[in-house]
């Protein structure tokens, strides 16, 4: 796999995954997930997560609760934090929201 990252004056960057071998050939490890969770005044809730090791195509649930996501499905990359916004579907606390939280990867799957 390579990463590859554009990056302008602007600040504005880009990151992308090329994958050399299906998946199903990769021997992936257990992404380790560390996670904060942070909400904002707008009812809005802010996860960073970072991983121990490649996670390829992570998604996130809120168990018992519908909520958007402002990503999913992505490639999470060791040693950078991605921030995904979260939009429950009814009002929820800071602490329901942690509780509730899952994170997988297709590490999980298999």
């Amino acid at each position: 796999m390579v990463w590859l990252d554009l990056e302008t004056a602007g600040g504005d960057t880009s990151c992308n995954l090329v994958l050399f071998a299906r998946p199903k050939h990769m021997e992936l490890e257990d992404p380790a997930f560390t996670h904060v969770v942070d909400e904002r005044p707008d009812g809005e809730f802010i996860l960073r997560l970072s991983a121990a090791s490649v996670a390829l195509w992570a998604w996130f649930e809120l168990d018992g609760a519908g909520a958007r996501f402002s990503d999913n499905f992505i490639h999470v990359r060791p040693g950078r934090t991605s921030e995904i916004a979260i939009r429950p579907d009814e009002a929820l606390g800071l602490e329901d929201v942690r509780e509730r939280l899952t994170i997988q990867s297709l590490f999980n799957t298999y």
